[in-house]
């Protein structure tokens, strides 16, 4: 997504004094589309380097638009005929679109590729994962400096295998990939998306970024409408079925970082730590909130016990602990007489 792009809806949030939710920022994107979309007919290479910078050297009229060419051929010259003249197509019904991929089909370029995938598809499963090995490892040294995800290198490189990619081609399913990334980005920065991450974060509740987008779109997963309401709705009921013993207390409106908040003082306190190192992403810590064998809350005086006597909690380290110990030396010592 481009700079231009998103400056332009950030400004009309504040201007038009909107929330700065996923629904709003699509509607305004939709908006900057509609109004600078191709830009003048002589200018559509400049707004395509404006919103694909990545892929700026296709374009550039020298030796990156002749390895384009030389790859992408008469698929390039279709996208230069919607660019110059945009009114030869119909994109809004669905016989309009069917006419536009019948033409995309037709390409050379098309063609080829899907050579490529009838031959790949045809490798038996160990060899595809030869492949699919030495070539994730090629992109994570070529690209390390993107820090693909496993899962961004595991869908690249089997879509370059698939259609036989070349060079020049991965690096534009590269630039793609990342372009993906900072468009959901902008998405996760909404006011919606903070409020939703901090909502799930207080039940200890986590999700895939798949999952989460949906639910901000308000887009289906495995069939299921996703939103906001039901993640919510889904991390208390998860959060009562991992810690019963505070059940009630979820459904009185608590969350669980509420719950947590006392126990996680007292364990500061004993262990002499900072707040931030006690959290329920330490299973040691977590276990407080399971409750104990009998389905009972723990005490603050049975945490505390349970601090000082458990050796994964490492108070025995505290200068509370060698305090305590010098302490019972100098008594044994004093008892039988070694001091005075």
């Amino acid at each position: 997504m481009a700079t231009a792009r998103d400056t332009y809806i950030t400004e009309q949030l504040a201007a038009e004094g909107m929330a700065n939710t996923a629904a709003n920022r699509n509607k305004l994107g939709k908006r900057y589309d509609q109004t600078y979309l191709g830009g003048k007919k002589d200018d559509w290479r400049t707004y395509f380097k404006l919103q694909f910078p990545q892929l700026g050297d296709m374009l550039d009229g020298t030796d990156g638009e002749q390895k384009a060419r030389a790859i992408f051929g008469d698929l390039i010259d279709l996208f230069v005929e919607i660019a110059t003249n945009p009114a030869g197509f119909d994109l809004t019904s669905d016989a309009g679109i069917q006419a536009f991929l019948r033409r995309v089909d037709g390409t050379q370029y098309a063609i080829k590729t899907t050579q490529n995938q009838a031959a790949y598809d045809a490798l038996d499963t160990a060899e595809k994962e030869r492949s699919l090995a030495k070539t994730r490892a090629s992109l994570s040294t070529a690209y390390a400096s993107a820090q693909l995800t496993t899962g961004e290198l595991n869908q690249i490189a089997q879509t370059a295998i698939r259609n036989g990619y070349s060079e020049l081609e991965i690096k534009y399913a590269v630039a793609a990939q990342l372009g993906q990334r900072a468009g959901s980005g902008a998405l996760f920065e909404t006011d919606e998306a903070n409020k939703l991450r901090s909502t799930l974060r207080a039940f200890n509740y986590k999700v895939t970024d798949e999952l989460f987008s949906a639910a901000l779109k308000g887009e289906e997963v495995n069939g299921v409408p996703q939103s906001a309401e039901l993640l919510t709705y889904k991390a208390k009921e998860r959060a009562k079925l991992d810690f019963p013993a505070y059940a009630s207390y979820i459904d009185s409106g608590l969350t669980v970082d509420d719950i947590f908040e006392p126990y996680k003082d007292l364990a500061a306190k004993t262990l002499e730590l900072s707040a931030v190192d006690v959290n329920l992403d330490d299973d040691k810590f977590l276990n407080v909130l399971k409750g104990k064998e009998d389905g009972t809350q723990y005490s603050g005086t049975e945490w505390v016990r349970m601090l000082k006597t458990n050796p994964e909690y490492n108070w025995r380290f505290t200068n509370q602990a060698n305090q305590q110990v010098n302490s019972v030396v100098s008594a044994l010592e004093k008892s039988f007489g070694l001091v005075r």
